[in-house]
């Protein structure tokens, strides 16, 4: 039986350094510490590992093109940010892929291993709910990527966000202006970095505000099934919130949809905050008052940056955060004295 040929990852996995570092070591692409290259050379001369040399030069051909990897492909802030990357490439002589992992961990390690197949010159990547298994076909696949929206704090690459925190600090605060206390924060995940920020924003706006003990948050999960009956089922209980915080666009959709069915008018008896701004909000009755994400902004830092490293430019990784804008129209009020009354009654039981 053949023995199986060394790969460069187990040569990572035995001198305790990423794959893209002993690529660096090997082909002398840019300096690394002493001591780690001489870790490197050690593995390399244990395991018999040899380069091959064939695959390095497919590798080095890169083709023109440019793989973008999100979540979800029926989410509307994902179907706008892919509009504006493709012409942004296009302009720059590149194609895009464009593919969705699922929120799947495994798919996406699959797309990024077919981007390699592909040789594609580099990735934008919007990563799955806060796992990022697919760190090591990052590593091996050695091609310059840009993270969007999801920040994963345990790779060295450029990533593109907003300020999450401050944003979401900023909504709750408005609410806690027109006399909101008992205010519930619908997120999805937060494991998901983007979430878990804006979660601790608005809790800190709620603390600056003296209402944190009456705030409470819902994890809704990802689908828009499990969202809409966590919504709802929250929303039927008693005591209600006078306010609902929404940290994304389905999250929005869907406490508009669970207002509707309870009767409810907003913002009479309702106050209503949503995460992402669309066309739809400005005609709703009332409109509504949202976080407006620069999408487009995102889109041209993000691939910015990306062209930089295609042009072969070697600069130290970049965490960027482009500034959201807090939207004001109708749908938030004062609680009047009935949803006070109702927000104080009866015991939340969980």
């Amino acid at each position: 039986m053949l023995k199986k040929r060394p790969t460069i990852r187990d040569v990572a996995l035995e001198a305790g350094v990423s794959a893209a570092t002993v690529s660096n070591v090997l082909n002398r692409r840019r300096n690394v510490d002493a001591a780690i290259a001489k870790r490197v050379h050690a593995a390399v001369d244990s395991l018999g590992y040899r380069v091959d040399a064939v695959a390095a030069n497919l590798r080095r051909t890169r083709a023109r093109l440019v793989g973008l990897v999100v979540p979800d492909f029926q989410n509307p802030f994902f179907g706008e940010l892919i509009g504006h990357m493709e012409r942004l490439a296009e302009a720059d002589g590149y194609r895009l892929a464009v593919m969705s992992s699922h929120e799947d961990s495994a798919v996406e390690t699959a797309r990024i291993e077919a981007l390699t197949d592909w040789r594609a010159a580099g990735l934008i990547l919007v990563p799955v709910l806060g796992e990022f298994a697919s760190r090591g076909a990052i590593e091996e696949a050695g091609f310059p990527t840009v993270f969007l929206d999801r920040i994963d704090p345990g790779i060295t690459c450029d990533s593109v966000l907003v300020n999450n925190a401050a944003i979401a600090g900023m909504a709750l605060e408005h609410l806690a202006k027109a006399g909101h206390r008992h205010v519930l924060i619908a997120a999805s995940d937060r494991n998901v970095p983007n979430m878990a920020e804006r979660v601790g924003g608005a809790l800190d706006a709620a603390e600056v505000h003296a209402i944190a003990d009456a705030v409470e948050v819902l994890d809704c999960g990802a689908t828009s099934d499990a969202i809409g009956e966590a919504i709802a089922a929250r929303l039927a209980m008693t005591p209600r919130p006078t306010a609902v915080l929404t940290l994304f666009n389905i999250a929005t959709l869907e406490t508009l949809r669970a207002v509707h069915r309870l009767g409810l008018t907003i913002p009479n008896d309702m106050s209503v905050v949503g995460f992402d701004d669309y066309a739809w909000m400005e005609v709703t009755n009332p409109p509504l008052t949202a976080v407006s994400q620069p999408i487009e902004e995102m889109a041209r830092v993000a691939w910015a940056r990306l062209a930089t490293r295609l042009d072969g430019t070697d600069v130290p990784p970049e965490t960027l955060r482009v500034p959201c804008v807090l939207i004001e129209r109708q749908s938030v009020a004062p609680p009047t004295l009935n949803t006070v009354e109702m927000s104080s009654a009866g015991t939340l039981e969980t």
